[in-house]
């Protein structure tokens, strides 16, 4: 497991490239919201480097795994430790365009985590990624709002000690 400090070099490295898609930066190809990226961006380019680099392995990531012959869902990401046996969290993407305070994602989230036994979920859009406790998937629980747009505008003109409280908190609740 990485240390904080190697976790937040690991998170700005993923935003930080010069060449994010395109020829473009992370922040440059954000002001465009896209609605066909959810794939191409948000998986790939966002959501899959952050798992990595809170330490799991690929071995611990499944992409797209539909549950068994009764439910045919396919949430984006399913994060188990100890070949499988050990249920983290899901994780359902959205597109840039996407509107996270519609309720479809969460709804989404919610039946996904009865049908595969899982208590956290996490939504991305490649903007915000927001965490929620399914325990009682009546009443999720919201535990994560990390506005990544905001930290790396915030960052990238002078680096982490440019970030407030709020934001380093935010991250730290990511990385636990």
């Amino acid at each position: 497991m990485s240390t904080f400090e190697q976790f937040q070099n690991d998170f700005f490295n993923i935003f930080n490239n010069q060449n994010f898609y395109e020829g473009k930066t992370y922040l440059e190809y954000i002001t465009e919201p896209q609605t066909n990226d959810e794939d191409n961006i948000v998986d790939t380019k966002i959501v899959l480097p952050l798992l990595l680099a809170l330490g799991f392995d690929s071995g611990d990531i499944a992409k797209n795994t539909t549950g068994n012959a009764k439910d045919s869902s396919r949430p984006d990401f399913e994060v188990k430790l100890a070949s499988g046996k050990i249920r983290c969290f899901l994780v359902e993407d959205k597109n840039t365009a996407y509107n996270l305070k519609k309720s479809d994602p969460l709804q989404q989230l919610r039946g996904y985590a009865t049908s595969r036994g899982y208590e956290l979920g996490l939504i991305c859009n490649g903007k915000l990624l927001l965490g929620y406790d399914l325990s009682n998937p009546s009443y999720p629980n919201p535990v994560l709002h990390l506005d990544i747009e905001k930290i790396i505008e915030t960052y990238h003109p002078t680096g982490i000690e440019n970030l407030t409280i709020e934001q380093n908190q935010d991250l730290k609740s990511l990385y636990r």
